[in-house]
């Protein structure tokens, strides 16, 4: 998908992979199957890492850095983050398992960042909270679009929400 999803034709894909267009379409049902496939691996594999480094902080101070490290390390990635973009803007199209698979995947993140924070504003959700971080991380502001630092960006914004307790 060097040009894009958009651009990217279903026979590129299979050809890239090696596979022919039908082999293609015994694994996939469409070209957005492939895109929720590889949107879907990318969470499988980054909900581990935040979560083990977040669990093994003993502090809110602790939280914020982990939190931040990950996002700044996530973000180097400009593939990631304009796939996540292309994922984004054609979700509309035919991709209404994103928000399920936000649901699934990285709720649990924001429950456990929150689990430091108990006495923050009680109408920021946790699903806002981890809403923040993956937007920031792999939003074009994050992902090196604007010269910010991703993981800068999530530090500022989590002790802003959770002000209440961190200093």
């Amino acid at each position: 998908m060097h040009n894009g999803f958009a651009r990217t034709t279903v026979d590129a894909i299979a050809r890239e992979a090696g596979y022919t267009r039908g082999a293609f379409y015994a694994h996939f049902t469409s070209k957005d199957d492939v895109l929720l496939s590889v949107v879907t691996s990318i969470a499988d594999q980054a909900t581990p890492i935040i979560l083990k480094r977040v669990e093994a902080c003993t502090t809110p101070d602790q939280v914020l850095r982990a939190v931040a490290d990950w996002a700044a390390e996530r973000s180097q990635s400009q593939d990631i983050a304009l796939l996540m973009l292309e994922a984004t803007r054609i979700a509309g199209r035919g991709l209404d398992a994103l928000p399920s698979l936000f649901a699934e995947r990285w709720a649990v993140v924001g429950d456990v960042i929150a689990r430091f924070f108990p006495d923050r504003d009680p109408s920021i959700s946790t699903d806002e909270i981890v809403a923040i971080v993956v937007g920031l991380t792999y939003g074009p502001v994050g992902s090196g679009l604007t010269g910010h630092d991703a993981g800068r960006l999530v530090a500022v914004a989590l002790k802003a929400l959770m002000s209440r307790q961190v200093d």
